[in-house]
């Protein structure tokens, strides 16, 4: 196998005997000078098919997050009766760290629909406890039981159908949004960059809160009024996304919510994908 890019002093993007693409997991691996012939003997993991732009994650996550990523999906293809998107991995990971994230700033979260995915997606909740389990043992802390869901909740969406009575309305009030922080905060968001597929994953998921009544509660207001008072062009930006999408629903937005898009919108604005 043909080690072509560095992604991290362990991670390579590769092409294998028959050309295709494929991102090799092994210690090291990321030294030598590119391109160069890599044993497979010193390659751990492989995976094929991965959208490029999950490829900066590499660099913001560590890798013993996507170790755990990685038990969780094997599990998860042992488990679950349906095929999972080449991408998973990444994004589950993804959603690890940013579950580490909320822990490390004091955020806990109640998630909407928990009697919900207790009842009807067992096998998705199981990996959500088995995921949860594996955080707290390898990376010695205590999140919360609420993860539970939010792993559970990745896994529902993954494997949804794309073509769900609705979606087409949810992805034109997303053009909306964007076009209206665009306008606001005087940038141009690049729609293929991975940054704006978080935002955008958190966007459906608020629209289909607000569509059930359903919304994300904590019990922590001083980092509602740290955002509020450190980022004011932000929060004045999400005030107009929300007082939109009140309008739109005919249902109040909670400060909950509106600190959630904050801090997704402050990550959208100070991303490589925005230029200005």
């Amino acid at each position: 196998m043909k080690a072509l890019k560095k992604l991290n002093n362990n991670v390579a993007l590769c092409v294998d005997q028959c050309g295709n693409e494929v991102v090799a997991f092994g210690k090291g691996i990321g030294f030598p000078k590119m391109p160069y012939e890599v044993k497979l003997a010193d390659i751990t993991r492989t995976y094929y098919d991965i959208d490029k732009k999950y490829l900066n994650l590499l660099k913001e996550i560590p890798e013993e997050i996507f170790e755990i990523s990685d038990s969780v999906i094997t599990k998860a293809r042992m488990m679950l009766a349906q095929e999972l998107p080449s991408n998973i991995v990444f994004s589950m990971a993804d959603h690890i760290n940013f579950a580490l994230e909320r822990l490390e700033k004091g955020i806990r979260v109640t998630m909407p629909f928990t009697y919900d995915v207790e009842h009807l997606y067992p096998h998705e909740l199981e990996l959500g406890r088995y995921a949860l389990k594996l955080v707290n043992d390898r990376m010695k802390v205590q999140l919360p039981q609420e993860e539970e869901v939010g792993v559970a909740l990745h896994f529902i969406n993954c494997l949804g159908d794309s073509e769900k009575p609705g979606e087409q309305e949810i992805e034109q009030v997303l053009e909306k949004i964007t076009e209206m922080i665009e306008a606001e905060l005087n940038l141009r968001v690049n729609r293929s960059d991975f940054i704006f597929y978080r935002f955008s994953g958190h966007v459906r998921y608020l629209l289909k809160r607000m569509k059930e009544g359903e919304q994300f509660t904590y019990k922590n207001s001083e980092i509602y009024e740290y955002l509020k008072t450190g980022s004011p062009e932000i929060y004045t930006c999400t005030l107009k996304v929300t007082g939109f999408l009140e309008e739109l629903y005919g249902k109040k937005c909670s400060s909950e919510e509106i600190t959630y898009l904050m801090i997704y919108m402050n990550r959208l604005r100070n991303s490589e994908g925005c230029n200005r």
